[in-house]
């Protein structure tokens, strides 16, 4: 099991820094995932600026989620 997200900041464009359970920090860029018709909506910025953390999960306020285990495997290690 991969550690859950714990908080989440708006960087830019379509990027978030997450910081995990375990307290490390990641890069999820959903770019590639705006395509996908369950993502699609995030493509409204204003939307996805707003995402947060529910019940271990990221989420935007429009009700789109996505997997803690997915969030972990497609974010890369954020570096200082």
């Amino acid at each position: 099991m991969y550690p859950r997200p714990k908080e989440v900041e708006y960087i830019n464009e379509y990027k978030l820094l997450v910081t995990f359970d375990n307290m490390e920090k990641r890069i999820f860029n959903a770019e590639e995932l705006l395509n996908d018709k369950w993502f699609v909506s995030l493509k409204n910025k204003g939307i996805f600026k707003n995402a947060r953390i529910k019940y271990k999960t990221l989420e935007w306020p429009n009700g789109v989620d996505i997997c803690p285990d997915d969030l972990y495997e497609l974010s890369k290690p954020f570096i200082n």
